[in-house]
C-alpha cells in the first residue's frame, strides 16, 4: 500500500493540495478515467466538512491510499463531523454533496469521531513491484493570491 499524507490544511489551501494530490496519483497509476470520480467526491467532502467547522478554525488532514484493488481518502479533523455522519446515515438527497458523495464513492465510513473514510474499487497500475509499505509524506505550500 502507498500512503501519501497531507497533513494540517486550512480551508484555504486544502483544496488545492487535495485536487494536485489527485491529479498525481491519477497520472501516476493510471486511473485517468477515474479523475472525475476522485476529484469531485473529494471536493464535495472538504466543502462538507469546512461548512460544519464554521465555528472553529479547521485543519484537515488528507491520507490516500493507494492498494492493488481500491483507493481510499481519509478525513482528520478535530471539529464536529456529526451533521456529515447523519447525513450519510441516511443517505440524504436533500444535501447535494453528500447525494454526490455517496454515489461516486463505493463506500463512506466513519472509523471514529474525527474521521471520515471513502473508499473507490478501481485497479491501480503499479510500475514497481513492491507496494508493501511505501509512505509519502506531502508537504507542499501553495500560495493563493
Amino acid at each position: 500500500m502507498i500512503t501519501i499524507e497531507l497533513n494540517h490544511l486550512k480551508a484555504e489551501n486544502a483544496l488545492t493540495a487535495a485536487l494536485g494530490t489527485v491529479e498525481g496519483i491519477c497520472d501516476e497509476y493510471s486511473l485517468n478515467n477515474q479523475f472525475g470520480t476522485l476529484s469531485l467526491a473529494v471536493t464535495e467532502m472538504l466543502n462538507s466538512i469546512f461548512a460544519c467547522a464554521q465555528d472553529c478554525e479547521a485543519e484537515v488532514d488528507i491520507n490516500f491510499q493507494i492498494d492493488k484493488k481500491d483507493v481510499a481518502v481519509e478525513f482528520h479533523t478535530d471539529c464536529n463531523l456529526e451533521q456529515i455522519r447523519c447525513e450519510v446515515g441516511k443517505g440524504d438527497s436533500a444535501n447535494d454533496a453528500i447525494f454526490t458523495i455517496m454515489r461516486l464513492a463505493d463506500t463512506v465510513t466513519f472509523p471514529s469521531d474525527c474521521d471520515i473514510r471513502m473508499e473507490f474499487v478501481m485497479q491501480p497500475h503499479f510500475a514497481t513491484a513492491n507496494i508493501e509499505n511505501v509512505r509519502v509524506h506531502s508537504e507542499q505550500t501553495y500560495s493563493i493570491i
